[in-house]
């Protein structure tokens, strides 16, 4: 294990309420085509419902509509409304000047109980004093399990 990965994983243990992984990754997304057709800035893909203790990426989905390439930093925060615990994602973007769009995931684990966490997403650019965006947001219900739907005949 290099230094930076133990480290990872002290924070993991420490901040275990927070359940932080900074796995980030830029995500090969094949709607960033149709996400880039949105003509939104910002778009956040997470999960409707979603099983106790389950992965899952978060996808944020960045395009600059600009004539000047961009760079910031994205954030995704999460507050959730049984515990009041909330979590936090940041990773930096660079975008090319009018076609530039990125699609960053961020993996999560769920927690070990049913509840409802509400995301929201927004970018701070670099260099650009007084530009700011509306955030997005999501919400994701946890439960134990799915249920499975009654058919009656």
């Amino acid at each position: 294990m290099d230094r930076e990965h133990q480290l990872g994983e002290y924070l993991k243990g420490a901040l275990a309420g927070k359940l932080i992984d900074s796995n980030v990754r830029r995500a090969s997304c094949e709607e960033q085509r149709t996400a880039r057709e949105n003509s939104s800035v910002l778009r956040l893909d997470a999960p409707e419902v979603l099983v106790v203790r389950s992965r899952q990426d978060l996808c944020v989905h960045v395009n600059n509509f600009s004539s000047r390439p961009a760079r910031g930093t994205l954030l995704l925060r999460g507050d959730e409304t049984a515990r009041g615990v909330s979590y936090e994602f940041d990773a930096p973007f660079e975008l090319d000047a009018d076609d530039g769009h990125c699609c960053i995931s961020f993996p999560w684990r769920a927690p070990a109980y049913p509840t409802r966490i509400k995301w929201s997403a927004s970018v701070h650019f670099e260099n650009q004093m007084g530009f700011s965006l509306p955030e997005c947001s999501a919400a994701t219900v946890v439960v134990r399990e799915f249920s499975n739907p009654v058919h009656l005949s």
